[in-house]
């Protein structure tokens, strides 16, 4: 337990390692932006009301139309006031299910999702065209954020306390819930509360590390890396900055953990001690996982780890459960457990 809860540990960089990132990463992004900007299709784009929002959330998807109910209504609970959805070719329905919707602007992406880096490059280029001045909020349609206080303030005042504190990001980690029933029971209806299925979260089992001197904190851990993989360093990364104040130049970085260039946009303080100030709620162990890892299979446009998702699907896995599981009972739950400070 003492080593689970230990603060995070420091890996200094080498003065390489800095100008890859500062410099090379930020070029390769820029070269990346402008390679694949002409895979995206306006298929139906409400330019006015995009313009008029203040919070403004993102999303790369691919058949994802029966978690975008309870999606759409929980973001927009807390403040956000324009969806730009990036459409990686879905036959779901998605388009019939917006067509109606005034919030709603999407672009169809007809290239390989895996070769954009997981949608970053499409999103970094809508957000730099459209988005500049603007909150945005990253997020996956399995993700659901939460941070202090969100019941009450929503992302305004989020933001205003962000603004206050000069800076322009919230860190965040990802936090992946489960049932005590196997994957294939957790059973989910379109609009209904994904909290509702997947209830549960590891409360501890977590390795925080801190790039130093540019204080950026990575996390591993939580079910993903008890279960699928056999060490915790081969295990995803669990860090992302979804809340940003964007400015034209700025991009998500790193593939599908969505780093931000430039980075230490959110508070430093964070890595200085346990636990982050937001938290990403991620509904990724739901029925329809086991349908998805099957068809990556063919399709290849996943990171590696769906790999080891396959074969822990088709061992002996059970539930995920085990003596450090909690109920999820609001933001309080992760504060109480030391994940969200």
């Amino acid at each position: 337990m003492a080593e689970l809860r230990a603060p995070p540990e420091r890996a200094p960089q080498t003065l390489a390692h800095r100008l890859n990132y500062w410099v090379v990463e930020r070029a390769k992004v820029e070269v990346l932006r402008w390679r694949h900007a002409r895979e995206l299709r306006p298929q139906t784009v409400r330019r006015e009301a995009l313009d008029k929002a203040r919070f403004v959330l993102i999303t790369t998807l691919r058949n994802e139309a029966f978690r975008l109910p309870y999606f759409f209504r929980y973001y927009r609970s807390i403040g956000v006031e324009h969806f730009i959805i990036v459409d990686n070719q879905s036959d779901d329905g998605l388009h019939a299910l917006v067509e109606d919707m005034p919030d709603v602007s999407v672009w169809v992406a007809c290239g390989s999702y895996k070769r954009s880096r997981y949608g970053v490059v499409w999103m970094n280029h809508l957000l730099s065209r459209y988005c500049a001045g603007k909150w945005i909020v990253n997020a996956d349609p399995d993700e659901i954020l939460v941070f202090r206080d969100e019941d009450a303030s929503g992302l305004p005042g989020l933001a205003r306390r962000l603004e206050s504190q000069r800076v322009r990001g919230l860190a965040t980690m990802m936090v992946d819930m489960y049932s005590d029933r196997p994957v294939e029971e957790n059973l989910y209806r379109p609009g209904e509360d994904p909290l509702a299925v997947c209830p549960y979260f590891d409360a501890w089992g977590y390795r925080e590390t801190v790039e130093t001197p540019l204080a950026v904190k990575h996390v591993r851990g939580g079910p993903r890396a008890r279960l699928f993989f056999a060490r915790i360093e081969a295990s995803p990364m669990l860090q992302k900055t979804p809340f940003v104040k964007w400015r034209w130049f700025y991009a998500f970085t790193r593939g599908s953990a969505c780093e931000v260039w430039p980075p230490n946009l959110a508070d430093r303080a964070y890595a200085n001690r346990r636990g982050m100030p937001g938290a990403l709620l991620h509904f990724k162990f739901l029925a329809q996982f086991v349908d998805k890892v099957h068809e990556e299979r063919q399709r290849k446009q996943h990171t590696d780890e769906y790999v080891s998702y396959r074969k822990g699907l088709e061992g002996t896995l059970g539930t995920f459960m085990f003596e450090g599981s909690r109920l999820y009972e609001g933001w309080i739950s992760l504060v109480e457990a030391g994940l969200l400070v």
